[in-house]
């Protein structure tokens, strides 16, 4: 959140900023929900991606970011920070074929997401670090710490 801001004005502001967010992530779900069409076979099949689950914890030193991306590579995301979010973007691929004795079963489906996950502080982008195992992606942005003032002592003569 910029510096330059008045204290009361910084919280209303992130208030403002994460109701904006949750109801876009609101629309966006609902939109998901009305594109979804039934398959030949009565099952459910959404025609665009979900999101990938977020979870984000903040502590005294970190932000920490932990996203759910089964099926993934690490080669089939990326991410970056601009300006208060980090930015997770990537595409799924899923293919699915059976071949048995009478009958030849093939399915694919690809889509494109974008994730921008507002950050709850200033962080380091320089000193991110990123692992990834087993579908689970977990980011480690180190806080911006302010300037300390540093208390000078006089000694009496």
């Amino acid at each position: 959140m910029a510096t330059w801001l008045p204290e009361k004005w910084r919280d209303t502001l992130a208030r403002l900023r994460s109701e904006v967010q949750e109801a876009i992530s609101r629309w966006f779900l609902r939109r998901q929900d009305q594109d979804r069409t039934a398959s030949g076979d009565g099952e459910m099949v959404s025609s665009s991606w979900n999101l990938p689950a977020i979870e984000v914890e903040e502590t005294a030193e970190a932000v920490e970011v932990t996203a759910e991306l089964p099926g993934l590579g690490k080669e089939d995301f990326q991410l970056e920070v601009v300006g208060d979010y980090l930015v997770l973007r990537g595409e799924k691929r899923r293919e699915r074929e059976e071949k048995h004795e009478g009958y030849w079963y093939s399915e694919c489906a690809y889509g494109a997401f974008s994730r921008w996950v507002p950050l709850p502080a200033e962080v380091v982008p320089e000193k991110a670090e990123a692992k990834f195992r087993n579908g689970r992606l977990f980011v480690r942005l180190p806080k911006r710490t302010p300037a300390k003032k540093i208390p000078v002592q006089v000694r009496g003569s």
